[in-house]
């Protein structure tokens, strides 16, 4: 999926062998998967609805899993807002997780 994206986007960068390898024009030694991840990850914009919908379904799996296989009671649980920060240094995404057990 990430070589057929990649041609698509950016045809004169990429091309594909007879056998179906993906080889770069002009830099056919360099690692075409890592190179195309990177291209295509600087071209694609996050949206931060996406993100944030993403931040909440991943703190409520979480919630469900300590509820169901650490017997801790659903209503020592509690899921705070989610905070998306599109202001960051580097692409990194980071997650905080904050638990407090008494």
């Amino acid at each position: 999926l990430l070589r057929d994206v990649f041609i698509e986007q950016y045809p004169q960068l990429g091309k594909i062998s007879l056998f179906g390898t993906p080889k770069l024009i002009g830099n056919e030694d360099a690692d075409f998967y890592a190179f195309a991840k990177k291209k295509l990850s600087e071209s694609i914009e996050p949206d931060l609805r996406r993100l944030k919908d993403l931040a909440t379904d991943r703190a409520e799996a979480i919630a469900k899993y300590l509820v169901q296989k650490t017997g801790i009671p659903n209503e020592r649980i509690y899921i705070l807002d989610t905070v998306v920060n599109p202001e960051r240094k580097d692409k990194a995404i980071t997650s905080q997780l904050s638990l407090n057990a008494n």
